[in-house]
């Protein structure tokens, strides 16, 4: 017994010894094969926690003008490192583009870092002594959902083991693909939560002219086929109409105008998955077509009598017609 127990022995340590030596020579040859596994592309911002190296004013912000300057026709653009503009010069981003296609001062207030802290943005406004009455804010969905919710990151799903990292394994075995993942997906249940924080933290703005604008830009994993984009697409439709559902809140689906507008949805974004300078124009374009709706609205006591008629007329139309629906369906 002794005899078997030791040849045993041997028997495995000359397995080992061969196997180590062919993992080294291995390493050493084809170094690609102990390459780390890669995860895939979520199509999520990649450098959530790092904020570039800019300017602020003695306020705090990435802003040259003065909130004191401010009229009643200035905005405030919020959101995030987003709206703030990480990896885009100043003068290429979305508020700066916005005050030279619109003509009005856009103050952008937005605070890299504290996508989750929605309250803390629209808190520091009350600290400027500014006539500014109007809002715009970005919700970015690139932004990972734990990130917008303030909430801890949830642990690693990937499927990974301790074989994976072995070249010998990725020899006899080939070369795996991509580790497998699944991107956070939101519920309608979460996309409300978010959307009620946002709707009480800017109470103030929307009950002001109602000139409170909300800019959902898709992340670039909107534009991927296959099911990680479709998450991102049920993300950004969920997203959208959570925010539509409170008062005062006009929320532009930006995915909308990206498809109208770039027939290559991925020069919006940089290698981050952050918006560019590119994607910062689709930002502007998008408030701007909004604010150009407003700008068309009139109370019905500003109508003229034939327009107030047509607008009776027409009311007059729809309720015939719902009433004809629930005749034909009355349960």
């Amino acid at each position: 017994m002794r005899t078997i127990i030791i040849g045993f022995s041997m028997v495995l340590v000359g397995l080992a010894f061969g196997v180590t030596l062919t993992e080294i020579s291995l390493r050493t040859f084809m170094p690609e094969l102990a390459a780390k596994q890669k995860t895939a592309d979520l199509g999520y911002i990649k450098n959530i926690g790092e904020v570039a190296e800019t300017a602020l004013n003695a306020k705090g912000f990435r802003e040259s003008d003065a909130p004191e300057d401010l009229d009643e026709k200035s905005w405030f653009a919020l959101g995030g490192s987003t709206a703030f503009g990480v990896d885009v010069t100043d003068a290429e981003r979305f508020s700066e583009r916005i005050e030279a296609l619109a003509g009005f001062k856009v103050y952008n207030a937005a605070q890299a870092g504290i996508e989750g802290d929605i309250t803390a943005e629209f808190a520091a406004l009350k600290n400027f002594q500014s006539k500014a009455k109007k809002a715009v804010y970005v919700v970015d969905m690139g932004v990972p959902l734990h990130v917008l919710l303030a909430e801890e990151a949830p642990k690693n799903q990937t499927k990974q083991n301790f074989w994976a990292d072995f070249a010998l394994v990725k020899v006899l075995t080939g070369r795996p693909a991509a580790v497998a993942q699944t991107p956070p997906a939101w519920t309608a249940t979460t996309a409300r939560k978010y959307a009620q924080r946002l709707a009480e933290a800017s109470a103030q703005y929307r009950q002001t002219n109602e000139h409170f604008i909300v800019l959902v830009a898709p992340a670039r994993g909107h534009y991927f086929e296959n099911n990680y984009g479709a998450i991102h697409r049920n993300n950004q439709k969920l997203m959208a109409e959570a925010m539509r559902s409170f008062q005062g809140m006009y929320a532009v689906d930006l995915s909308y105008l990206v498809k109208l507008d770039y027939a290559t949805p991925e020069i919006l974004f940089n290698e981050q998955n952050r918006l560019n300078a590119t994607g910062h124009r689709m930002l502007a374009s998008g408030f701007l077509k909004q604010y150009e709706a407003f700008s068309t609205w009139k109370s019905f006591d500003e109508l003229s009598p034939d327009e107030q008629a047509k607008v009776r007329e027409d009311m007059r139309k729809t309720q015939e017609e719902e009433a004809r629906k629930k005749a034909q369906r009355p349960f």
